[in-house]
């Protein structure tokens, strides 16, 4: 199914991310700790990242909009991280 012009409506987005996740193939299992540690080290990349733009005269679209929310997304990464950690073995998919 072609998504690049698909919108779901912010109250329809958790039923369809379950729906979705749903039919995704089961390979395995991986610890929730693990999932954390990523989520931690890609929360390192975008601090890394977003002060490299502080020397940047002119930022692109998407540099711009790390840089005024990049609190947003270390909010969530956290919330995430915590759960993750608290999870146990999470199911693996072929994707990841």
């Amino acid at each position: 199914m072609d998504t690049t012009e698909l919108y779901i409506s912010l109250e329809r987005l958790p039923a369809y991310a379950e729906s979705t996740a749903r039919t995704l193939p089961v390979t395995g299992t991986c610890a929730g700790r693990r999932a954390g540690r990523s989520v931690f080290w890609a929360l390192r990349a975008l601090l890394r990242r977003e002060r490299g733009l502080s020397a940047k005269a002119e930022l692109t679209e998407a540099e711009r909009w790390l840089a005024d929310n990049l609190w947003l997304a270390e909010r969530a990464g956290r919330e995430a991280r915590e759960s993750y950690r608290r999870s146990g073995r999470l199911r693996r998919c072929v994707e990841g």
